[in-house]
């Protein structure tokens, strides 16, 4: 873990130093002016002007009550502007994260680690910081202690030091479990969220019990540390004021011996008795302070390193009207997933500008990998590809992308209105009537306007209030909406009816000799009308070339075609 993690944090994300100083120094006021109270009690009770210092008693109550509750309000508004603008940046950071990253990580538990991080954070932040300025000004309140009784004070203090070795071993070993209970309980969150997303499946498969069983495992494993948690904290509060209570009774034995010898005051043993309950909580928390400080620097930590995670190579090359003038080449490309097998072998094709090039194949053929190389999903591979003799990676990212329309064989949809979900990512307002124009292309104009709400309907999540047909149509109104140079379709056509069918492909004819189309076909009529096909299997291309010249110079093709397969 690095020490210095939280400031490197600090750095990455600034926190509003000059309010949080003025509010930690009303605070502090407010804790000095609290300090003086017991003093005017001495004061008081030993019958000196006992009027005028109850009416100072008074309005020192009600100055350090005023500073804190300011004080406190402007650092904990402080702290959580802070933890929204570090939540969002966070956020910022893990959108621009290369692909890999989501591969690997279980999207529920990163969502809930996020804010769990930064939650946990913000509560860190706030009590690290009130417990220094207790225990920073509580050793006034030791100085007067001192004054006071110093024979007194030497009993407390020993007392004090053996509740500090007694709680702070118990309140380690709570911040572990706390911990380990914080990790299973994200992964608790992360199986329930994909339980509700993929719910169709799991009642589908009759997989309650199992599901169940899963989530029920989960819990118990809260559960446990849960109890272990509370079996703790129930063991510390009893320790704690057996402890104070003995440490009082010790305090009044004493101090009541001391003032019958005329060695100190009533008001001061009752002043005294004051200060003690003052300082209690913060001579304790020395402990927790030192914990949480290590907690604060390991929270950030994991934050850091989340904003270390690499990111994708953006390009500065404006792509301008490359992609309609010119071929995108694979020059021998390889790729595979991080450690797995090799997915694209020595791959070279030339996809030519306005052209329909299909791509079939055996499942697991790489065909998907293919598009997520020229969506620029992944950059490490071997070979190259090029556009024009430029490296595709030197083309600006975002630019790259806002030419590129993909349409995937399953509906991306976000829980919003179908207006929203058509002109997604969209900068600027989209005309109404091109937005009744992709609509109608294809052809799902008259089902959006026969709504109760029309584009103003919301689309539920995973868009299970539309068939797979309709949300599919959406999704290739919302690729015509975006203009491309290139639309990518995977399979686009096998959740619609034989109607739809045609009238996509008609969509798709009236605009061939416009943009270039790259499509993953699984349908003989998409595959016919392209101007090349090109054969995948196992990663390399078996075949190039039309319909007619594969049926007759490829085996595999043939066999496809015959057997329906395509």
């Amino acid at each position: 873990m690095d020490k210095s993690a939280f400031k490197k944090l600090k750095k990455r994300v600034p926190i509003n130093m000059g309010a949080i100083v003025f509010a930690c120094v009303l605070v502090g006021l407010g804790t000095v002016v609290s300090f003086a109270i017991p003093w005017f009690a001495k004061l008081i009770l030993d019958g000196n002007e006992s009027k005028q210092y109850l009416i100072t008693l008074t309005c020192a109550v009600l100055v350090s009550a005023v500073l804190s509750v300011i004080g406190r309000y402007i650092f904990n508004k402080c702290a959580i502007v802070w933890t929204c603008k570090l939540r969002s940046d966070i956020a910022d950071h893990i959108f621009g994260v290369k692909m890999k990253f989501f591969n690997k990580k279980n999207s529920s538990e990163l969502s809930s680690e996020i804010l769990n991080f930064t939650e946990k954070i913000k509560d860190l932040f706030t009590s690290t910081t009130m417990h220094l300025i207790s225990i920073a000004i509580s050793s006034i309140s030791v100085a007067v202690l001192f004054v006071l009784s110093w024979k007194l004070t030497l009993v407390m203090m020993g007392s004090l030091l053996a509740l500090v070795i007694v709680i702070s071993p118990i309140s380690s070993m709570n911040s572990k479990v706390y911990k380990k209970n914080q990790e299973a309980l994200n992964k608790l969150i992360g199986a329930l969220s994909s339980i509700f997303l993929e719910i169709k499946l799991v009642k589908s498969y009759t997989a309650e019990k199992t599901e169940a069983k899963r989530i029920g495992n989960l819990n118990t494993e809260v559960k446990k540390l849960s109890v272990k948690s509370v079996k703790i904290e129930a063991g510390i509060e009893p320790v704690i004021m057996t402890i104070f209570i003995l440490n009082l009774f010790f305090i009044f034995v004493y101090g009541g011996s001391l003032v019958a010898k005329n060695e100190m005051t009533i008001g001061a043993l009752i002043a005294f008795c004051l200060y003690l309950f003052q300082i209690i909580t913060p001579m304790v928390n020395i402990g927790n302070f030192f914990k949480d400080i290590k907690s604060l620097n390991e929270i950030s930590d994991n934050i850091v390193k989340i904003f270390e995670l690499e990111t994708e190579e953006t390009g500065t090359r404006p792509v301008g009207d490359v992609l309609k003038t010119e071929s995108i080449k694979f020059d021998n490309v390889s790729f595979k997933y991080d450690d797995e097998a090799v997915i694209l072998k020595d791959l070279s094709l030339e996809i030519e500008p306005k052209k329909t090039i299909a791509i079939v194949g055996p499942s697991g053929s790489g065909k998907s990998t293919l598009f997520s190389l020229l969506e620029r999903f992944y950059n490490e591979y071997e070979g190259s590809i090029s556009i024009g003799n430029t490296d595709i990676n030197e083309f600006d990212l975002k630019d790259w992308r806002k030419k590129i329309s993909y349409v995937q064989q399953i509906s991306s949809t976000t829980e919003d209105s179908i207006l929203n979900n058509l002109t997604y990512g969209n900068d600027n307002p989209v005309p109404p009537e091109l937005i009744e124009a992709s609509l109608k292309k294809a052809g799902i104009y008259d089902y959006v306007n026969s709504l109760p709400e029309n584009l103003n309907t919301i689309v539920q999540e995973k868009g299970s209030n539309f068939s797979s047909g309709q949300l599919q149509r959406l999704m290739i109104a919302r690729a015509l909406i975006k203009q491309p140079d290139i639309l990518l379709l995977d399979e686009i056509t096998a959740s619609l009816d034989s109607e739809n069918e045609l009238l996509v492909k008609t969509t798709l004819d009236s605009i061939k000799n416009e943009k270039t189309i790259v499509i993953i076909a699984h349908r003989l009529s998409t595959v016919t009308s392209a101007d090349k096909i090109v054969f995948l299997d196992g990663g390399k291309i078996t075949g190039i070339g039309t319909h007619e010249e594969l049926l007759k110079t490829h085996a595999l093709y043939e066999k496809y075609v015959n057997n329906q397969l395509i």
